[in-house]
């Protein structure tokens, strides 16, 4: 099984750019600070807990926090010593837009004024 977390030990040791980009999207999955996930979760929170939703505000972040040993478990096995994952070709469009991707997680996580203007003007678009 290739796509197991066995598949990808080491990657971050064989793979430096390949294996810290993965990382930084599995971060922002995890809602970690200076990544669009956390900005993400943040937003949410915050609307949660205005429209007295504390309860759920509270569940989302008991849930995100089970999730980050699941998260947390896949970065620790990319720079793990014990393992070594096969080399990964990766298309040269496919490295195209996993860089832009990453970029795009920490520039969004360090500057997110720009994007959720964008966004809020997005949505109007939407409106009746």
């Amino acid at each position: 099984d290739t796509h197991g977390i066995e598949g990808y030990r080491g990657l971050g040791r064989r793979q430096p750019v390949l294996g810290g980009i993965l990382s930084i999207l599995l971060l922002s999955q995890l809602g970690a600070p200076l990544t669009v996930g956390f900005i993400g979760k943040l937003n949410v929170l915050d609307a949660a807990t205005s429209a007295s939703g504390q309860i759920i505000s509270l569940v989302a972040l008991l849930s995100a926090a089970m999730t980050a040993f699941a998260y947390l478990r896949w970065v620790f096995a990319l720079y793990d010593e014990s393992g070594e994952s096969a080399h990964i070709e990766v298309p040269t469009a496919t490295r195209v837009v996993l860089g832009v991707v990453a970029v795009f997680t920490l520039l969004a996580g360090v500057w997110p004024g720009p994007f959720e203007t964008l966004a809020q003007h997005a949505t109007v678009l939407f409106l009746p």
